[in-house]
């Protein structure tokens, strides 16, 4: 049988995460270890979850975001020379049937062992969330993603694709000649798929199906200020435009998400001045990235 490892990330995160571990522990198969890194060890340590399978708790840094605490979690396994498959699960989501991890795994014996795979993930109202697509050139660059429309209620479907979302991506991290680690270049948001994008370069493929579907209570699962949050998701967007994209794009794309921050502060003005000190930082750190290469 093939083993799995859960690695959850965890920032101020007792409430759901004790919820998803009620589900863990009802499958008819454990994981063979749940590692839970704690991103938030000094105002909300993590509690240890009850369960009938291992449990590892590992202490990262106050602040750290998904990229930094995923990578905690796989060096942890790699030290522990882990070979089996390792699924990224937030501590918001859940599990609805007891056979979830007994069907993943046998999904799982049927793949190329280099596949990233997601599965459908719903809100509480059982609509499909956006959690794959693709990434094209262009001013659109990340609307190819796959909704309902896509899919048929009578037949299971897959399609492959240039991203899952890392609130619920597995991968068999022996299978890459290079280790595959999310870049901190990218502190909240896009790291998930700009890891995957890295893996497709390595040979991987990225395959999305609906068979399996979990829920997902999006953005219980690390209770941050609004600030913080939208200051950190503006730095890795603009970062991952310059990345991928042309500079055109990278430059129209900013402007505009500086406009509509400043459109937008007298309503909601933490969540933009977030917005707006993100978009500062980034273009300052990239005027004096220019400047030392000159």
């Amino acid at each position: 049988m093939t083993s799995l490892a859960l690695v959850t990330v965890c920032y101020n995160s007792n409430g759901p995460l004790f919820n998803l571990a009620k589900r863990v522990n009802l499958q008819t198969i454990k994981p063979s270890i749940w590692i839970l890194v704690d991103n938030s060890p000094i105002s909300h340590p993590v509690l240890k979850p009850d369960t009938s399978f291992p449990t590892a708790i590992l202490s990262g840094n106050e602040g750290d975001g998904f990229g930094k605490g995923c990578n905690a979690g796989l060096e942890y396994l790699q030290e522990r020379h882990f070979s089996g498959w390792i699924w990224l699960l937030n501590p918001d989501t859940s599990l609805n049937s007891y056979n979830h991890i007994k069907n993943l795994l046998g999904k799982l014996n049927t793949l190329n062992t280099e596949t990233l795979l997601g599965t459908a993930i719903e809100d509480e109202y059982l609509q499909l969330e956006p959690s794959a697509g693709w990434i094209c050139q262009g001013l659109g660059y990340r609307q190819s993603q796959i909704n309902q429309k896509d899919l048929s209620h009578e037949t299971c479907r897959s399609f492959e694709v240039d991203w899952v979302s890392g609130c619920n991506l597995l991968f068999h991290p022996s299978s890459f000649y290079k280790p595959l680690r999310f870049d901190p270049y990218f502190p909240l948001y896009f790291e998930d798929i700009d890891f995957c994008l890295r893996a497709k370069s390595q040979g991987g493929k990225c395959i999305w199906i609906n068979s399996l579907k979990i829920e997902h209570q999006k953005s219980t699962g690390s209770k941050c200020p609004s600030l913080r949050r939208e200051r950190l998701k503006t730095i890795s967007q603009i970062r991952f435009l310059c990345r991928y994209q042309p500079w055109w794009v990278a430059f129209a794309h900013t402007v505009r998400i500086i406009f509509l921050a400043l459109v937008r502060l007298p309503v909601q003005f933490d969540a933009n001045l977030g917005v707006l000190c993100g978009a500062f930082q980034t273009l300052r750190g990239n005027r004096i990235n220019s400047a030392t290469r000159r």
